[in-house]
């Protein structure tokens, strides 16, 4: 081959030298901890939740445009 005997024969000792042996690890699924978000928004439906956001959405969306076409434009 392209290598060295004596590079081949380190590299086949430093193999069979190597770390530990192979040991499975046992990994058992957990509930996923979300925290103080899960206790906000902890309703019972989550079309509430849902709806909510979106009321939300729309007053912050209309209160802009109600301040930049009638607040910020009376100022010029």
């Amino acid at each position: 081959g392209p290598w060295p005997e004596p590079f081949v024969s380190a590299m086949r000792d430093a193999y069979l030298r190597a770390g530990p042996d192979f040991q499975l690890a046992k990994m058992t699924p957990r509930p996923l901890d979300l925290g103080p978000i899960a206790t906000l928004t902890g309703f019972q439906f989550p079309y509430k939740k849902w709806a909510l956001i979106w009321i939300i959405c729309a007053i912050a969306l209309i209160s802009f445009f109600v301040y930049t076409h009638y607040f910020a434009a009376s100022g010029n």
